[in-house]
């Protein structure tokens, strides 16, 4: 008995198999796979066309030239993903493809991965808004976008726990390079906070991971710049010519408390010292939370001022003879041991001189640009009040402050300058303005 004929011309994938009708020769090309997603059939009458068309949907298949690069890549992240939870990536698409055609996809949440989330966030924080932050929450920000992208890029946003954010935090280093503070912890924790809260705002995610942490440090007393090293300070910097650029720096950061990156670029245009009120106006460009203020010139700020008031702010080269004045005073700079200069030390000299002197910590708080909530927890530190007196009474090495509260002039006074005529009180003690409103 005879074999019979195997109509079957291609084995392998797709098959091609022969059929006749009405007396004439065709080829079917059947390329039918779950496991590839594809299902697609044809018709050739050359058995050479159905080979070469066979032959066609193979190579597509094995090198994925029907996606594009991109797509190549989603698909085998996510079918690498899905393996860790026994779960074939066909079954989700086609789960997904039933909600789309029943109309039961409405309001689903979006599935974001965290990756392009961060990116999107780094752009709109800094890239669309770069003036109107200072130099170090940029860094911040930057420092911030670049941990989430290394820790949980891969991941879609609600799959990055409590836990894991936990977990990271608490194996931060310190500035140190020792364990983390609660001060190391409650910052990272407010950094990634501020992402989410923004993904929620963008319907991104529905919910803070960071909600339920808590890193709460018992505020300690700021460090703030002793009485003896403000006048030293100051001194050097008026007796050397070479350091006339750092003295209105100087004067503002101790009797103004304006922040070190607002007084970078503040100018003089932006200091009126003529007049029943002097002021000196932080503008909302330069303002680190982007709200102008008007700060109060005080009696000694005011010597200070309109003695130097040719001299710039921030002279040329600041940087290196900043430096070298911090290091003549004892503290450390660039390797040379000494005492450590906080950055925002002047700043909380002059809240800490400023309440024990004027008891008054909601002016205080407008001044600064703080709550007072702030300015308690972290500027304000205890202080004799003769210690306040002391420091207020700090003027220009031409005058002194006499037992009445009183300015004169010493043997160091130039011919040009007016002398103070006795019912004339200069009082280094109080603010010769209201904060202008």
């Amino acid at each position: 008995m005879k074999k019979k004929k195997s109509n079957l011309v291609r084995a392998t994938f797709p098959k091609v198999r022969r059929y006749t009708k009405d007396g004439k020769d065709y080829y079917h090309i059947l390329a039918r796979s779950k496991k590839l997603g594809i299902n697609e059939h044809a018709t050739r009458a050359s058995k050479t066309e159905a080979l070469e068309y066979a032959e066609e949907i193979a190579n597509r298949v094995a090198l994925g030239e029907s996606m594009t690069k991109d797509e190549q890549r989603l698909f085998m992240h996510y079918r690498e993903q899905f393996k860790k939870f026994n779960t074939e990536i066909e079954r989700v698409l086609a789960e997904k493809l039933t909600r789309l055609q029943t109309n039961d996809d409405d309001g689903e949440q979006k599935i974001i991965l965290t990756s392009v989330a961060i990116k999107e966030y780094e752009k709109e924080k800094v890239t669309k808004k770069f003036d109107d932050y200072r130099d170090a929450t940029i860094r911040e920000i930057k420092g911030t976008a670049k941990a989430i992208l290394e820790q949980w890029g891969n991941l879609p946003l609600f799959r990055v726990k409590e836990s894991a954010i936990e977990t990271f935090i608490e194996t931060r280093k310190s500035k140190n390079g020792g364990p983390p503070t609660k001060v190391t912890k409650r910052n990272w924790k407010v950094r990634i906070s501020a992402f989410f809260n923004w993904c929620i705002s963008k319907k991104y995610c529905e919910a803070n991971p960071t909600a339920r942490l808590r890193y709460k440090s018992r505020p300690g007393d700021p460090q703030i710049i002793p009485i003896e090293d403000v006048r030293l300070l100051l001194k050097t910097a008026e007796e050397n010519p070479r350091y006339k650029g750092l003295i209105n720096y100087l004067a503002i950061g101790f009797f103004a408390g304006v922040r070190p990156d607002e007084l970078r670029r503040l100018q003089w245009s932006n200091i009126r010292i003529q007049g029943d009120q002097p002021t000196l106006f932080v503008p909302s460009a330069i303002a680190k939370v982007g709200a102008s203020r008007s700060v109060a010139i005080y009696d000694t700020l005011l010597r200070f001022l309109k003695k130097y008031e040719k001299e710039p702010i921030r002279g040329p080269n600041f940087n290196k003879l900043f430096a070298d004045v911090r290091m003549k005073a004892g503290y450390a700079v660039k390797g040379q041991p000494g005492k450590k200069w906080v950055a925002d030390g002047m700043r909380h000299t002059y809240a800490s001189m400023h309440v024990a002197k004027y008891r008054n910590e909601e002016e205080l708080a407008t001044q600064m640009g703080n709550s007072v909530e702030v300015i308690r927890n972290h500027y304000k530190k205890t202080l004799d009040p003769l210690v306040a007196e002391e420091f207020w009474k700090i003027v220009p090495i031409e005058q002194k402050i006499d037992g009445d509260g009183g300015a004169k002039k010493i043997a160091t006074e130039t011919k040009n300058e007016e002398k103070p005529t006795e019912d004339k009180e200069i009082n280094g003690n109080n603010p010769i303005q209201e904060l202008q409103r």
